[in-house]
């Protein structure tokens, strides 16, 4: 199911074993929001703060970041990973 998420509030929200394949996540404040169980396949989010995200038990593969100023000193990107 596609949706198209523009300049939203959606403070706290719960995504709980919904289909958003394909959706659209733009200008969209996010604080404290949950995905659980969703499928996200295909998703973007542009223009979004994700300062602090939680990731657990995740499928990332294929997954493309475009953010320059990780690399300014400032920022980092922090993947732990067991083998």
């Amino acid at each position: 199911m596609t949706e198209e998420f523009s300049q939203r509030k959606l403070v706290g929200a719960r995504f709980e074993r919904v289909d958003l394949t394909g959706s659209s996540f733009h200008r969209v404040y996010l604080r404290g929001a949950e995905f659980v169980g969703a499928d996200l396949h295909g998703a973007r989010f542009v223009d979004a703060d994700l300062s602090g995200v939680v990731m657990r038990a995740v499928e990332v593969r294929g997954a493309d970041i475009d953010a320059p100023w990780l690399s300014d000193g400032e920022s980092f990107l922090r993947v732990n990973a067991s083998t």
